[in-house]
């Protein structure tokens, strides 16, 4: 398997550049018409955070006190960092009283030895650093404003795959004329303690006197700011994103991007979505580093906005947000909020079930570590599969690759050991997340074995395990909230784990003369697939072209990654399920898909040319001789561009100026120039193909009434073809049959 997975498009799986000011715009890029919002606190919390809805309706209902003194700190806070203390002092204190609740309502006739075991104090701990402690990763470094993880981890600064929760603070300026303390604390603040009977022990009808809108009260219980409240200024204080009903506030100007969506037209459906807001992206950073630690399935977090609270929920195929709700005016939401957040299990918490601590079968135990969410170390366990008998168990050696973006397919790679009754060799697991419409890698492997004449069978990774979750076998809250609200572009995704041997790369051959013959070897492994599979590729690159070494030392050609094939027709047609995704990875992407709307359909052909960028990239960048890939040649480097154009320019440019194609020539390895003339005839294939195609189409246009009966877009008029590439090559076909 390979190591490493590649990106089918710009966007955040295309970039190179993981500083904020590139990774905010592409991520909304990918965001925005996979998010939706307007779900009501009550169902978020009871889906997300696996709160029983009794008991959520309950705690809405009761009267709840904030803590005056930190209050009044949070509302006088002059600067975003001044917020974290005092709101996570008001944080402990709902949480504590929520706890004492919940007890009771839970168990209200266990004795209090059995209530206190059964309810510890609470479990999660409120962690910041004033924003100034960095979280890492192998590529990353970012500074959250707060966080929530284990007690247990309360001393130290948090590793990403130990996060539970992300909460994101933004403290808005105050309009002017505004000063800060000018408005009172309402009513139902208190100054007692988290434990004093006035915090925890309310009447429905006490003297509290919050603002209650009329003609907007959910069904469920929880209450909703007014339509037209969108912002509180820094001393507390409402104002308004549209005019007021009652004509007596005036219209305040708020932040372009919240001023544009207060603008758009509302509407009760709640299906109906709209775009992410910028400002947002912040915690879909966050979020997408949780993701990327591990295996995670889910990360859910907060945005505070002064005294506007949203629940945001991150998965692979969606982003969502519940109603906004203003926890001034509205504490019953902020402590269920907060109560779901200290309540909730690992699982809830978006944490991979199938991950555990690794036990000893001869040191067991029963205690669970309190790191078990770090993957390298841990263990994997599978459900048991009829076809793979006595698999599914691994112990996690190492992480080979991580996905790099939030929305997709998410594949993850490890470097494994199964744990079987008998030694075993390192292995690879993948773990993705494909598309429903897409045919499953597994399923594709095991057709192409099944179908290929054993000769070029021996070429395809060979399967050990494969599984299969859907979401709703997973259970993720998507599944109840996108009846709710659905984003406008979803597309769903499944769980697909796929276990196989572990190969090696192509710059890990050891030689030329041995990385010529696997070349050779998933060139005529990528016909057979296509001729007597019925499969393409569709997803060639440096890292798809693997090696294994044979019993009798001999290196041999593996055409891995499968995850991007396709089905082809009786026509040679790419099945409709899959035929509108672009598929590819950019450097070597054929020049026809390098658009930015509505490619082509992938052909054979458009394969074969991804077939020569390789030779050309390898022959750059592969150090046989030291088993290593060098870092990207600046002649190479618009290959990879951000911009498809920009990469398909710079290939028309080596196919059509022999200056530009002598440039590439030019920095080919010493040990590497033996294969220039395998690239030169390449060269000279597919530049007589591009340049017959470019007279055709001038022919087409200066007579559009005649056919050209002679000429295919499939093959370029028979110019591009497996059997014209292998003559390039100067090899004869093996197997029995001809041209």
């Amino acid at each position: 398997m390979s190591t490493t997975s590649t990106p089918s498009k710009a966007g955040m799986m295309g970039t190179q550049d993981h500083t904020l000011s590139t990774v905010k715009p592409l991520l909304h890029e990918d965001l925005r018409t996979k998010y939706a919002h307007s779900i009501p606190v009550i169902d978020f919390v009871v889906s997300v955070w696996g709160i029983d809805r009794d008991l959520a309706t309950n705690l809405l209902g009761r009267s709840w006190s904030l803590l005056e003194e930190p209050l009044q700190t949070y509302q006088s806070a002059d600067h975003e960092k001044k917020l974290y203390a005092p709101f996570a002092s008001i944080a402990n204190a709902l949480v504590k009283t929520a706890q004492d609740l919940a007890r009771q309502i839970l168990q209200p006739h266990a004795s209090a030895e059995v209530a206190d075991a059964d309810c510890e104090e609470n479990p999660i701990f409120f962690w910041n650093a004033l924003g100034e402690k960095a979280l890492t990763s192998a590529i990353t470094s970012r500074k959250p404003d707060m966080l929530t993880v284990a007690k247990v981890h309360a001393n130290i600064t948090p590793r990403w795959p130990l996060v539970k929760h992300i909460l994101e603070f933004k403290r808005r300026l105050r309009p002017k004329g505004k000063s800060r303390g000018s408005r009172r604390l309402p009513a139902h603040v208190t100054g007692e303690s988290a434990d004093g009977s006035s915090n925890r022990t309310m009447s429905s009808t006490g003297s509290r006197k919050r603002h209650k809108p009329a003609q907007n009260n959910d069904s469920d219980g929880s209450s909703k700011l007014p339509t037209h409240v969108t912002g509180v200024s820094a001393d507390g204080s409402l104002y308004d994103s549209v005019p007021s009903t009652s004509g007596s506030q005036k219209r305040k100007r708020v932040q372009n991007d919240r001023a544009t969506e207060a603008k758009r037209p509302r509407t009760t459906d709640p299906a109906v979505p709209t775009e992410m807001d910028r400002q947002h992206i912040q915690l879909g950073v966050y979020s997408l580093e949780c993701l990327n630690a591990s295996s995670r399935h889910y990360v859910s977090g907060l945005w505070i906005d002064q005294f506007n609270v949203s629940l945001w929920y991150y998965d692979r195929s969606c982003a969502l947000r519940s109603k906004i709700f203003n926890f001034m005016e509205s504490p019953a939401e902020l402590a269920l909020v907060l109560y779901a957040l200290s309540a909730c299990d690992d699982k809830h918490a978006g944490f991979d079930p199938h991950l555990s601590v690794c036990r000893s079968l001869s040191e067991p135990t029963n205690k669970k570590d309190p790191n078990w969410q770090e993957v390298v170390g841990s263990e994997f366990n599978f459900p048991a599969s009829t076809d793979y008998p006595g698999r599914g168990n691994y112990l996690i050696n190492e992480t080979l690759f991580r996905y790099n973006g939030l929305i997709g397919r998410g594949t993850m790679v490890y470097a494994v050991t199964p744990q079987l009754d008998k030694p075993a060799e390192i292995e690879a697991l993948k773990i993705c997340w494909p598309h429903l419409t897409r045919s499953l890698e597994g399923d594709i492997l095991q057709h192409l074995r099944d179908k290929l004449p054993a000769q070029w069978a021996d070429h395809i990774p060979e399967v050990t395990f494969s599984a299969t979750l859907s979401a709703e076998e997973l259970q993720l809250p998507r599944i109840d909230l996108l009846n709710i609200s659905r984003p406008l572009n979803f597309e769903d995704r499944q769980l697909h784990v796929l276990n196989m041997k572990l190969y090696r790369k192509l710059w890990e051959v050891g030689s030329v003369g041995e990385f010529m013959e696997i070349f050779v070897d998933c060139v005529e492994c990528h016909y057979h697939a296509y001729s007597s599979g019925r499969v393409l590729h569709r997803d060639l690159s440096e890292n798809n072209l693997m090696f294994k070494t044979a019993v009798n030392g001999t290196k041999q050609g593996i055409l891995n990654d499968w995850d991007m094939a396709s089905f082809v027709d009786e026509n040679d047609g790419i099945q409709l399920s899959t035929a509108t995704h672009r598929t590819g990875t950019v450097p070597f992407m054929a020049m026809d898909l390098l658009v930015d709307n509505f490619p082509p359909p992938h052909l054979y052909r458009h394969d074969l040319e991804s077939f020569f960028y390789i030779l050309v990239w390898s022959a750059v960048h592969h150090d046989f001789t030291n088993k290593t890939r060098l870092c990207t040649n600046p002649a190479l480097e618009e290959w990879n561009a951000e911009k498809f154009l920009t990469a398909a320019n710079h290939k028309n440019a080596v196919f059509t100026k022999v200056d530009n194609f002598n440039l590439v020539l030019a920095n080919v390895l010493p040990d590497s120039m033996i294969l220039v003339p395998w690239i030169d005839s390449l060269w000279t294939l597919f530049s007589d193909a591009l340049q017959m195609t470019e007279t055709v189409k001038k022919k087409k246009k200066s007579h559009p009434g005649i056919e050209f009966l002679d000429w295919d877009d499939a093959t370029l008029g028979g110019q591009v073809t497996f059997f014209t590439f292998m003559k390039a090559l100067g090899r004869t076909p093996r197997g029995d049959f001809s041209p």
